[in-house]
């Protein structure tokens, strides 16, 4: 059984990103990673070359495919059997994140959760309950019930094969973030178990792996500061100024 780390990295700044991220887990772990990006070899970081144990595929600018549509059909790009998937704002903090996978031996994907009140994120209380509306699940009282799509861990079997379809199928009529139709799938796919992965994954106070969720600043000096961009961004237009230690149009 071969067990591995998967990212994405569309548009420079991510693709940059997940170099740092990758550097953070070389601290702890060889483990195998395989990115999947729009940037080509020639263009990408210079720090890749310093990191063993990482391979690409890479999607050409040709292709009409984007970060979401890939995400939401991730099976279909892992070459492993059990496969740690996190986006690239993400920091390996500690050897633990190796509990992914005993989680996992026990169910076919996971996620972490999170669940807080409604009343205090009005904006995302607003986009889930869209997604309420259209995949007809209940209501949205007080509580924001949410799984974590930054940070996920799968098995290679016909189970997580219809859990991706499903989380595609519904992200393609939704289609904005993917946690709103995440959350359709995992309350309405049938016969694929789910489980959850403990709140030291994929939090900004995580202290397993630190996801910092593409918009907050990093908490920690392993991963460098990166530009927000709008769902689906693919463009190349973004360049790394090193004598300003910014990003710059």
């Amino acid at each position: 059984m071969t067990r591995g780390h998967l990212y994405i990295a569309f548009s420079k700044p991510y693709e940059r990103t997940g170099a740092y991220s990758v550097k953070a887990l070389r601290r702890y772990s060889d483990l195998p990673v395989h990115v999947l990006t729009d940037i080509p070899a020639r263009d990408r970081d210079e720090l890749w070359y310093e990191l063993n144990g990482v391979t690409f595929t890479h999607f050409p600018d040709s292709t009409d495919l984007t970060n979401r549509q890939v995400k939401t059909m991730l099976h279909n790009y892992t070459p492993f059997d059990q496969t740690l998937y996190t986006d690239v704002d993400t920091a390996i903090m500690s050897p633990d994140f190796k509990q992914a996978f005993d989680i996992v031996d026990k169910c076919d994907i996971a996620f972490p959760y999170y669940e807080g009140s409604a009343s205090r994120n009005r904006i995302a209380t607003a986009v889930y309950q869209r997604a309420v509306e259209a995949f007809g699940l209940r209501p949205i009282e007080n509580i924001l019930w949410v799984y974590q799509g930054g940070v996920c861990v799968f098995n290679r079997n016909d189970n997580v094969r219809r859990f991706f379809e499903a989380w595609n199928e519904k992200w393609r009529v939704f289609k904005f973030r993917d946690m709103p139709s995440l959350m359709a799938t995992v309350h309405t796919v049938e016969n694929v178990s789910v489980g959850l992965l403990p709140h030291g994954f994929g939090f900004p106070d995580s202290k397993i792996i630190q996801h910092f969720y593409g918009w907050k600043p990093p908490k920690t000096s392993l991963i460098p500061p990166f530009p927000k961009l709008a769902p689906d961004e693919r463009s190349m237009r973004w360049k790394w100024d090193k004598s300003l230690k910014r990003w710059r149009t």
